[in-house]
């Protein structure tokens, strides 16, 4: 098995990121710089992840295999590890009714993280409809889709309804983070990368290098401009620099030379990121520690050592990863 180790070690260093980011990286240090990583540089982690699995879908669509494989396979995955976390989310739904909607609405979109799993599958079952529309429609349409969430994002933001069920849809943010207004842009975006084989392209490290940086500033900037807008300093999503940035840093990656005979780094990623809300969670509750870097150093220990063996563990059924 031939695996591309610049992408196998870039799904680590994300998976690395998500966990500082929901561990609430810096938060010890200086307010802003805590900001400005939790809700800037490390939200880059879940759009390349989304251009990585867009990019591994092509194969499907270009030699016509059959979508309902790939689909139940996430579909099962998405089953096993709600059913994990059960414990975690169940016994806080079942007094009011208000609560048993957010209960409905965690089957539906999913738990805390595994939201992406949900992503994943609905941006694929939209990109396998739209697999008959030329390039230039599907990039339109995933950059307006994009914008679009962009903007209900700015308006639950800023101006959230308080009462009502718009106010339950806007404050509860699926109404942006979901498979159509996120994942399907970005995972489509994967998708033609792979298409028009644009990481064989020449290679141009220094151009490549320079415009991430570019990118990696207005992300900065786009992110200080909420920090100091928002009075309460809320928690963002989705960045116009993401659709040029995460591009970028996927293709750079990529293209390098570099091999791998196994998968385990990139199930070892996978695992990584389903695994370590567990340890957060656990340490969170229990008081033994509070958000912030030390969490983040913990809770990678943790959920990588785990993770390591339920990978090797995992080897003859293939189920959880």
């Amino acid at each position: 098995m031939q695996r591309n180790a610049g992408t196998d070690g870039l799904k680590m260093a994300l998976a690395m990121m998500v966990v500082a980011l929901h561990a609430s990286l810096f938060t010890e240090t200086a307010e802003y710089l805590n900001y400005v990583f939790v809700n800037g540089l490390l939200r880059i982690a879940v759009p390349v992840f989304f251009i990585i699995n867009g990019f591994y879908f092509y194969p499907l669509i270009a030699r016509g295999r059959p979508f309902l494989g790939w689909a139940r396979r996430l579909a099962v995955l998405y089953a096993i590890w709600m059913l994990l976390y059960l414990p975690f989310y169940w016994p806080a739904h079942l007094d009011v009714t208000r609560d048993q909607i957010g209960l409905l609405e965690k089957f539906i979109f999913g738990y805390h993280h595994l939201w992406y799993l949900v992503g994943t599958l609905g941006a694929g079952a939209v990109l396998y409809l739209m697999r008959k529309c030329t390039d230039k429609q599907m990039l339109i349409t995933a950059v307006v889709l994009f914008i679009t969430g962009y903007v209900i994002q700015g308006i639950s933001i800023f101006a959230p309804p308080e009462v009502g069920l718009a106010g339950y849809l806007f404050n509860s943010g699926w109404l942006f983070r979901n498979f159509l207004f996120f994942g399907f842009p970005l995972f489509s975006i994967g998708y033609l990368i792979a298409k028009h084989k644009v990481h064989k392209s020449p290679r141009r490290d220094p151009q490549l290098l320079c415009a991430i940086f570019a990118a990696a500033v207005l992300l900065v900037l786009e992110s200080t401009a909420y920090y100091y807008m928002h009075p309460v300093k809320a928690g963002v999503d989705m960045y116009l620099s993401l659709l040029v940035l995460c591009p970028l840093i996927f293709i750079f990656f990529h293209s390098r030379s570099a091999r791998l005979n196994t998968d385990f780094l990139s199930k070892l990623s996978t695992a990584i990121y389903l695994t370590h809300v567990f340890f957060i969670n656990i340490l969170l509750n229990t008081g033994w520690m509070e958000q912030g870097t030390a969490l983040f150093v913990m809770v990678m220990f943790a959920s990588t050592v785990v993770s390591a063996v339920l990978v090797w563990s995992d080897r003859k059924w293939n189920m959880l990863f």
